[in-house]
């Protein structure tokens, strides 16, 4: 009797190649080479720490502002003419440079959401924490290179609502700091809201001076924030400025002198052919 031999790769049969995950859905939906999103916090706050929060953020505060300081070349006007000349001459976006400027932009990423109470942990100077901003690196030969020169002007229509929606940004986190104070917990509508507002901007920024990428920002929120909530929170921020700028007048006259009211005096000062001055 004939014994036959199987080959052993042709008897084992081949695993099916396992079909790809779907890539997770950009942050707050928005598809963009910038993106900023916070760890919604879902148990307990620390009231104590967020009642203090504007004195507790100080020191974090003042190394950001030093290194700030201390690298004109990312807050300088020569610096961004600079980056300008290097992608119109080479086409290319220096490396060092953007990775430097990833990291300082965490960081005031970082501390920007301690200081509005979207999180309670101090923020660290090199963990991403709880506070995520990624952005894409520009290839060679992605960029336009005329381009740079007239991004910010491109920007304009974003600056005027970026400043719009700071208002109700400014209404949502007071909403949310009383709402911590309160109840212990994050209102989730005021949360996003900021969150949404602080995405936006750094969109505008990555694109207008920053120069990461040539596809201009979206005008959304994303993050499901609801027009009620924008419409709420702006409210609540012009309540606030009015109540503040009244406070200011209030102190300015206070520290006036009262004699400079009175006639012969000051503001009351009779003037020639009658009136007072």
């Amino acid at each position: 009797m004939t014994t036959q031999w199987n080959d052993p790769a042709e008897t084992t049969s081949t695993p099916a190649p396992a079909l790809a995950a779907a890539p997770p859905s950009p942050p707050g939906g928005i598809d963009y080479p910038v993106r900023y999103w916070v760890d919604f916090p879902e148990g307990p706050r620390n009231r104590l720490t967020v009642f203090f929060r504007s004195l507790m953020v100080m020191p974090i505060f003042a190394l950001l502002v030093m290194l700030t300081s201390s690298n004109q070349s990312w807050v300088g006007l020569a610096p961004l003419l600079a980056l300008m000349l290097m992608i119109l001459v080479r086409g290319k976006y220096p490396r060092p440079w953007f990775n430097w400027w990833v990291y300082l932009v965490q960081l005031s990423a970082r501390v920007m959401a301690y200081f509005v109470s979207l999180r309670d942990e101090y923020p660290s100077t090199d963990e991403e924490q709880a506070v995520h901003l990624e952005m894409d690196y520009p290839q060679d030969d992605t960029l336009n290179r005329v381009l740079p020169f007239v991004k910010w002007l491109l920007a304009i229509p974003h600056y005027f609502l970026i400043l719009l929606l700071g208002v109700a940004s400014l209404g949502a986190a007071l909403a949310m700091w009383l709402g911590i104070l309160f109840t212990g917990r994050t209102p989730r509508r005021f949360f996003d809201l900021v969150v949404a507002v602080n995405a936006w901007g750094l969109r505008v920024q990555g694109y207008a001076f920053t120069l990461v990428t040539d596809r201009y920002p979206p005008f959304s929120l994303g993050f499901g924030v609801s027009g009620g909530t924008v419409a709420l929170s702006a409210l609540i921020g012009i309540v606030f400025y009015v109540v503040m700028i009244a406070l200011f007048l209030g102190f300015v006259v206070g520290m006036m002198d009262p004699a400079m009211f009175e006639p012969g005096r000051g503001l009351a000062t009779p003037m020639r052919g009658g009136g007072f001055r």
